[in-house]
Formats: structure tokens, sequence, C-alpha cells
């Protein structure tokens, strides 16, 4: 074992550890909104981070997977609830990674024209040559 294995593992164990938090508020969230009771509670939040993060976490359930996050613009603010975005993107990526085949390759696109935004979720059976890098570290 080498010095950096118990950081490596502590690191791993933090990461799904808020992995774990995140699935019982999203089961409480389901169950409110089942009820009804659904909160939006919003605020200006930064897109791009985002989703950034939600790449992140993903990859680091999901270590198979190439995740790449392309976006047009360093930042994009939008005002909703970031709780419920990042819960509905969550899934969107996760669904794209279960179902990207062979290739585990999963493409976040992410645009802004005008008064629009778009985020594109692609899962790809085969990469066909687009240059996109994994989701970058952001400080």
């Amino acid at each position: 074992m080498t010095p950096t294995d118990p950081c490596e593992r502590a690191q791993k164990i933090r990461i799904a550890a808020a992995r774990m938090a995140q699935l019982v508020d999203t089961t409480l969230s389901l169950a409110r909104l089942d009820d009804r009771r659904i909160e939006v509670n919003a605020t200006t939040l930064d897109l791009v981070s985002l989703l950034h993060g939600i790449c992140k976490r993903i990859e680091g359930v999901s270590q198979a997977f190439s995740i790449a996050l392309t976006s047009e613009v360093f930042q994009l603010a939008v005002t909703w609830d970031s709780r419920l975005l990042d819960q509905g993107f969550t899934n969107l990526v996760a669904n794209a990674t279960k179902y990207s085949g062979e290739s585990q390759h999963v493409e976040v696109l992410i645009a802004h024209a005008a008064a629009r935004r778009a985020v594109d979720i692609e899962e790809d059976e085969q990469v066909d040559g687009a240059v996109s890098a994994p989701c970058p570290s952001r400080a």
C-alpha cells in the first residue's frame, strides 16, 4: 500500500457518502412530488458549473465511463431551483451512461443563443471523431 492509498480511499468514501446523501434527498423529493408538495426555491446559478459537478460526480461512481462536457460559454446564469435541476440532470446523465452501450461514452453539450439555453446529453454507441474533452477541473 502506498502512502496515497488512504487519501484516495478517504476521497472515494467522501464521494460515495455525498452520493448517498443525494439519493436520500432525491427520494424525499420524489415523495413530496407524489404528495404534490414540491417546493421550488429559485435562485440564480451557473448551469455550466452545475453540470460540471454532475459529470464529475457520475464519473466518480461510473469510472469506466467517459463523460465529456462541452460548453459554448464559460458560465451560464439561469434562475431555477438548483436542487431540482441537479436532480433532473443527474438522472439524465446517469441514464445516458446506463444506455451508452459498448462505447461507454457520454457527451453533455451546453449551448446558448439569445434568450434560449440548451443542454444536450447524448450517449454514443461509437464516438465519431468529434473532439471533446473530459470534464475539466475547475478551481
